[in-house]
């Protein structure tokens, strides 16, 4: 397991600890966003994984990608908090777009990061060091 992956989890048990404190919507919109924010930001950091190992080329593009998809992930869950009444209910907005956005933030950054050192070394790639 990477290093953004294990960060990633610790955010959603901080997150869960926040949450257990707080009370109805506020507790579900924190959850929501916690997980919302790591599945997409896990999966934008295995698409840019993907990308350097096999096609390092378009690394920058796939970072890229990763990024809209977290983008258009917010946008849509922003959507649907006002479009369907009974989520806009369930879930209190600020703290689903606080805790999405914090969450989302670490796998995108950290994977970044963790790529960038994969792309320097070959041994990291999966490539020869002779």
């Amino acid at each position: 397991m990477s290093k953004t992956t294990l960060l990633t989890l610790g955010a959603l048990v901080l997150a869960a600890v926040l949450a257990a404190g707080r009370e109805g919507s506020v507790r579900m919109g924190i959850i929501g966003g916690a997980l919302f924010g790591a599945g997409l930001g896990l999966l934008a950091y295995l698409w840019l994984r993907h990308a350097v190992q096999h096609r390092p080329e378009r690394a920058m593009r796939a970072n890229l990608e990763g990024f809209l998809i977290l983008m258009g992930g917010l946008m849509l869950a922003f959507l649907s908090l006002f479009a369907i009444p009974m989520a806009g209910e369930t879930l209190e907005l600020k703290a689903f777009v606080l805790t999405y956005v914090a969450v989302a933030f670490i796998p995108l950054v950290l994977g970044t990061v963790e790529c960038a050192q994969s792309l320097k070394s070959p041994a990291l790639r999966g490539g020869t060091t002779s």
